[in-house]
């Protein structure tokens, strides 16, 4: 289960694809960067991405939002 579980993550997945980093997180502004490596500030990272994540929508049902919300513009 666990790992079924593991294989939908999108930090599993993004790590999986080389996307992701344990070691250390790289957050872009606009004046700069920030390379975060201590352990504690990763975890934080990684929770965080996970929770918007869980909150994201994919597939089929983002693309209905996103006709949605086009043909709201149109009419």
């Amino acid at each position: 289960m666990r790992d079924a579980y593991m294989r939908s993550d999108p930090w599993f997945q993004a790590w999986q694809n080389g996307q992701a980093d344990e070691g250390q997180v790289d957050s872009e502004f606009v004046s700069g960067w920030l390379r975060i490596t201590t352990p504690s500030e990763i975890a934080l990272y990684a929770q965080a991405f996970r929770l918007l994540a869980s909150q994201g929508v994919y597939g089929e049902a983002a693309r209905a939002l996103m006709r949605a919300s086009l043909e709201s513009l149109e009419s």
